[in-house]
């Protein structure tokens, strides 16, 4: 059953708030500590040590000056000024998003390592064990948090180096989605300047189970587990074949016109785990989608070929030669084709160009 046409750019409803917070004050004020100096507030002069980097005049000018520059408005702008004295755990949204992802994202036992950290840097005695100083951490300015981070960040102890990874991207990724600004400084609009989405999306035919304390047949050729790109391409191909193919997912199917979402509401409703996957050793973190489209869903539609050294590497590396024949090609070049893959008539935002000419300079 497909589910009810949202109309374009309106809001989907966040999961609700855990009925008890999963923090107390205290390991609340650690890790907004952490985060405000990850994402510190830029003022000219003195300012709250707290919870302020202050900048020398001069500096601070600068700053406004290059951003001016990069991101096409005006000097004068207020905008500019919110944008670099704007604190992250200033805004609820991203408060109540920590909590989401504490109480309903994280398994329990991460949960509770992350308050663990958090009430040993609230006491004298842990904060003399991980930072050096019998100060709590909240206590502390933001120029002396930002040395423990980066010594934690250059420790010898693995602890420390996963700690710092760890709470770094925590505040990127969740100031990323709740800043106010950010996205007119980068400019990056919430609803697409080119194009027009489509109203009507292509018309599947979903299977609604009914409630029931007996088992449902459903009888088929094929099960195709995933609705991503791998498996959409597997269940059209099969299908040609002649099979009867079911597709199954997780996950909910959002129509176009119900897209494209805000990044915030984008995370609990498409991203899987909330946009949140880290290795267990905190070096590296996987955006995976979770929707009726999978990855096709969630990022744009972008389309990239295999690149030949990645597809010679599959090759010569792991014995699998058909990554370098023409046959493999011919599929690609089949697949591009039919979803009408091209690169004209594609305006790129300031932070795409940027990418772009940095890697024509690179070759």
């Amino acid at each position: 059953m497909a589910g009810t046409p949202i109309s374009l750019g309106a809001s989907i409803p966040l999961p609700p708030l855990p009925k008890q917070d999963p923090l107390n004050q205290s390991q609340w004020a650690v890790l907004a500590a952490i985060v405000d100096t990850v994402i510190p507030s830029f003022v000219p002069g003195k300012g709250n040590y707290l919870i302020q980097h202050p900048l020398p005049q001069e500096q601070y000018d600068s700053v406004r000056k290059s951003l001016a520059t990069t991101s096409s408005i005006d000097n004068g702008d207020g905008l500019l000024t919110r944008y670099l004295q704007e604190n992250a755990t200033a805004q609820p949204e991203f408060k109540d998003s920590i909590f989401r992802l504490i109480s309903q994202q994280l398994d329990p036992a991460a949960a509770a390592g992350i308050r663990g950290i958090l009430s040993i840097l609230s006491t004298r005695a842990g904060a003399l064990a991980f930072t050096g100083t019998t100060t709590p951490f909240p206590q502390l300015s933001i120029l002396e948090r930002e040395k423990i981070l980066q010594g934690w960040a250059n420790s010898r102890i693995p602890l420390f180096r996963g700690l710092q990874r760890s709470f770094t991207s925590l505040g990127k990724v969740y100031w990323l989605r709740t800043s106010p600004t950010l996205p007119y400084i980068l400019g990056y609009p919430r609803i697409p300047t080119h194009g027009a989405p489509a109203q009507d999306g292509y018309p599947f035919q979903f299977i609604q189970i009914p409630p029931g304390s007996t088992p449902e047949t459903i009888e088929t050729d094929v099960v195709i587990v995933g609705s991503g790109c791998g498996g959409a391409v597997a269940a059209h191909t099969l299908a040609q074949a002649g099979l009867k193919v079911m597709v199954v997912d997780k996950s909910y199917y959002y129509s176009p016109a119900a897209l494209p979402l805000s990044e915030l509401e984008a995370a609990h409703h498409i991203f899987e785990n909330g946009g949140v996957h880290m290795s267990d050793d905190a070096t590296i973190s996987v955006v995976a989608g979770m929707a009726w489209g999978g990855g096709g869903t969630v990022n744009w539609s972008a389309s990239l070929q295999t690149l030949g050294p990645v597809r010679r590497e599959w090759s010569h590396k792991f014995g699998l030669p058909y990554f370098t024949s023409s046959d493999f090609q011919s599929d690609l070049d089949y697949v591009c084709d039919r979803m009408g893959v091209g690169k004209s008539d594609i305006p790129h935002n300031k932070t795409n160009r940027v990418l772009l000419d940095g890697a024509r300079k690179l070759g």
